[in-house]
């Protein structure tokens, strides 16, 4: 998350997140995170459809399988 900054707001003010693990705060990456944006794809922006998740049908420029698996694959459906 380099360069990227979150802030919690209030009535107050703001200020800087604190930066926390998922298992610290009782959350996992799939069940929970995963699930949620696909739930809620308002959150990668306006516009946003879910095409596929756990894509991994991926191929290198050789024809060779990449490994590498998406876990959301999402289209802007404005541009």
């Amino acid at each position: 998350m380099a360069g990227e900054r979150v802030y919690s707001v209030n009535a107050m003010g703001a200020v800087p997140a604190q930066a926390v693990d998922l298992a610290d705060v009782g959350l996992r990456e799939r069940q929970d995170l995963q699930e949620w944006v696909i739930t809620h794809p308002e959150i990668l922006g306006s516009g946003i459809k879910i095409v596929t998740t756990e894509f991994d049908r991926w191929q290198t420029t050789s024809g060779d399988r990449q490994l590498d698996r998406l876990d959301v694959l999402g289209i802007d459906t404005e541009s």
